[in-house]
């Protein structure tokens, strides 16, 4: 349990670090800033995960598992958040959009 918060806490000050550096830059430095991030993250993840993680045999996942698990791991924060943010856009829009 304290590998995953440990982790949890390593990617939360990544992404505070991040934001300071790039609060006051545009929106160009700011793209290329996530994309380096998440990078980074996939990276150290798979190397977080690689002794760690298992797969249904009871067998390591090694750097090539690892690095899967967290792909999947963005795929479904992906999802999740357009899942979350799409409807809240189009409701908010409707609500918000002055009437003729």
């Amino acid at each position: 349990m304290e590998v995953q918060f440990l982790f949890a806490v390593i990617v939360l000050a990544l992404f505070i670090f991040d934001h300071v550096l790039a609060f006051d830059q545009p929106v160009t430095i700011r793209i290329v800033h996530a994309m380096v991030l998440l990078l980074v993250l996939v990276i150290f993840g798979s190397w977080f995960f690689r002794a760690r993680g298992m797969n249904r045999s009871g067998n390591l996942l090694g750097s090539g598992g690892g690095i899967r698990l967290m792909a999947l791991t963005f795929a479904v924060m992906v999802i999740v958040a357009f899942t979350i943010v799409l409807p809240a856009q189009v409701f908010l829009s409707k609500q918000l959009s002055p009437s003729p």
